[in-house]
């Protein structure tokens, strides 16, 4: 498991790692910006979910095993298939509760995506109108 099951995902170590691989002094997430339609790593995507979960369960594999554990594909891609579908499931029955563990690591990584700001939309034939009828004088 992920961690305590009152609290999956949200084990301190998952944004630990995150930030230590992708966000510190090499990591490629710093260069992309805060700008989420640019940086993929900026809403710890399920995928980086599921690899630093893989990744943790290697090492605490050969932690316990008393030796070294190759951490490749082949040994590895069903364990991250289970994460992933694991974390799917949690994205359509829990979406809210997944979303505050993306915030929690966002929060320990201290970058914070950029808001989209939608700009006004402007009715131009209603502007154009009043403007008019304030030139000829029928609007105070």
């Amino acid at each position: 498991m992920t961690c305590e099951e009152s609290k999956p995902w949200k084990n301190l170590i998952f944004a630990q790692l995150i930030k230590a691989q992708w966000w510190g002094p090499k990591g490629e997430s710093r260069w992309l910006g805060p700008d989420p339609t640019t940086n993929p790593y900026l809403n710890a995507p399920v995928s980086t979910l599921a690899l630093v979960a893989t990744a943790v369960e290697c090492i605490l594999t050969g932690l316990f095993s008393g030796g070294t554990i190759d951490f490749n594909e082949n040994i590895y891609r069903g364990r991250w298939n289970q994460y992933m579908k694991m974390l799917q499931e949690f994205k359509s029955q829990s979406p809210t509760y997944l979303q505050t563990v993306q915030h929690g690591i966002q929060q320990v990584i201290s970058v914070h995506p950029v808001q989209k700001v939608t700009p006004p939309a402007f009715d131009f034939s209603v502007l154009e109108e009043a403007v008019k009828m304030e030139l000829q004088g029928d609007v105070q």
